[in-house]
């Protein structure tokens, strides 16, 4: 008889795993061989010949819903020579698999000025529709929000690409930023900006993954700053 669980399910991609094999035989005889399979979401069947510690080294990462099968034989000549080994029925059990997500953030500088403008940009794998960066600060002298959505370097598909790259906005043609504005009051330290991948699962859910990075803020864009007053000639 061939049974088994497995845990987590859903499997996260990336992430270990536990499988609980408990076949037994009704007559005492020892099992000398297991057959696994696996059925990938577009219906191919693999055959495991070792489990690795995550799914994704099996080649096993795509999201979806999967078959895992086993069969196990028995060895029942040591209580009769007469007798033949019997593969058992197979035994089936159904596991989701969630996709890695990895989100990497970083900006254009370590350093800024109160008052400075940042670029912030993201690397991301596992197909996320939406990076997002999370400001220290609560709000600014231009906006309450300290969220902004990021932008993809190319045109995003569906479903979204595996790799990709975003950036927060700061051209012309395609906008200014105003959320990452750092107060002009900000006193100098080293804060941290938190950005978040969102990755839709095909069980309806949606997946999250976060990346924090610090930068540091040293002085204000009005250090330098120089003022004329210009009058009337006498």
């Amino acid at each position: 008889m061939a049974r088994f669980t497995i845990n987590p399910n859903p499997v996260v991609a990336d992430e270990p795993y536990t499988i609980d094999d408990t076949s037994y035989d009704p007559d005492g005889d020892p099992i000398v061989a297991r057959e696994w399979k696996v059925q990938k979401p577009n219906g191919t069947w693999v055959t495991i010949s070792e489990w690795k510690p995550t799914f994704e080294e099996m080649g096993l990462g795509d999201d979806g819903t999967y078959k895992i099968q086993l069969r196990v034989l028995d060895d029942p000549t040591g209580r009769n020579p007469n007798l033949t080994p019997m593969w058992s029925d197979p035994y089936t059990v159904t596991v989701q698999v969630q996709g890695k997500l990895i989100v990497i953030g970083s900006s254009n500088k370590s350093t800024y000025k109160a008052g400075e403008a940042m670029i912030l940009y993201a690397n991301t794998e596992g197909k996320a529709y939406r990076v997002e960066a999370k400001m220290w600060y609560s709000k600014n002298e231009f906006t309450s929000s300290n969220v902004t959505t990021l932008v993809s370097d190319i045109t995003l598909t569906s479903p979204p690409q595996d790799v990709m790259t975003w950036h927060t906005k700061h051209t012309k043609a395609e906008g200014r930023d105003i959320v990452v504005i750092i107060p002009k009051d900000m006193a100098d330290g080293t804060y941290q900006v938190v950005f978040t991948a969102y990755k839709q699962l095909l069980s309806g859910g949606i997946k999250t993954v976060t990346d924090t990075i610090t930068v540091k803020v040293k002085g204000s864009i009005y250090d330098h700053s120089k003022s004329e007053i210009i009058g009337p000639k006498i």
